[in-house]
């Protein structure tokens, strides 16, 4: 799956299977031990299969209770998170699923300072996860019900590939945009600052924005879901994308585009909160 279903009853199927499969594992391979333990033939390659079942049966219930642990990112955070999204909305149940999850690996570092200090990495893991976790679900509830269109570029400076890089680096500091889309007789590619670290400093009045541009260009259409574009950029490790509308050039959105909607949708989800918790009074009656 792409990404967490967002209905309780699917998330906790999905989360428990893991834990799930690997208790089936460990008690399938401590059945099989105890039965091989009650045949007592000597056999030395018995004796082996005895030991590697328990092994077996021990690191699967191990793994299983470890992801049963109630936080991010394991199994058991889902859990509980969907444990908590029948009862409140889905946002509020992940921040309390995440606070709980630093608790644990706040507990858990105390442990690791006095007993085990692998404890403490493991407390790091858990910590840090519970805080991605709340983090991307923040953003991904802000942006719902928004577009690529509403936050889009319109207006978009395009560049030649012809252009040298050192035009290309003066463009950039007039325009304090570190990326634009390459066009010649339609879209041909993208270049970004980063592209630029390609050509010395010999070279920067020679070399071309065809030479060190990007072909592959990630394209999304304008209607798309700005939580969906947001994770595209993620998943592609790339910091803007050129929005086609019916084969033209329409815009262009980047990761800053998408930070400054999540800021605003936030800033308007608190005031609406805080208009609920204090309604307008009515102006007061001039006296006669």
């Amino acid at each position: 799956m792409e990404e967490i279903p967002r209905q309780p009853g699917q998330e906790w199927r999905m989360a428990f299977a893991g834990p799930l499969s690997s208790l089936l594992v460990g008690a399938a391979s401590y059945l099989l031990m105890v039965v091989l333990k009650l045949v007592e033939s000597g056999s030395v390659i018995i004796e082996g299969m005895v030991i590697l079942l328990g092994l077996m049966a021990l690191y699967n219930m191990l793994l299983a209770a470890f992801n049963l642990i109630p936080a991010f990112p394991m199994d058991g955070g889902r859990v509980l998170r969907a444990f908590f999204a029948t009862r409140m909305p889905y946002l509020e149940a992940t921040k309390k699923a995440a606070r709980i999850g630093r608790y644990f690996a706040i507990g858990m570092a105390v442990f690791g300072i006095f007993y085990n200090f692998w404890f403490i990495l493991i407390a790091l893991f858990v910590y840090i996860g519970a805080s991605e976790e709340e983090q991307a679900t923040t953003i991904s509830e802000s942006l719902q019900g928004v577009t690529v269109r509403q936050l889009m570029s319109s207006s978009v400076q395009v560049v030649h590939p012809d252009m040298t890089v050192q035009q290309l680096h003066d463009l950039m500091l007039s325009t304090r945009h570190m990326g634009f889309p390459v066009v010649d007789n339609g879209l041909v590619g993208i270049v970004t600052l980063s592209d630029t670290h390609k050509v010395s400093r010999e070279q920067l009045p020679h070399a071309r924005v065809r030479d060190i541009m990007t072909r592959d260009v990630v394209t999304v259409p304008p209607d798309m879901d700005a939580s969906k574009a947001l994770y595209l950029t993620s998943e592609r490790r790339i910091g803007r994308l050129v929005v086609m509308e019916g084969g033209r050039l329409a815009g262009i959105v980047t990761k800053k585009d998408f930070l400054r909607a999540v800021d605003v949708m936030a800033a308007r989800k608190q005031a609406t909160r805080w208009g609920q918790q204090f309604p307008p009074t009515e102006p007061p009656i001039a006296p006669v």
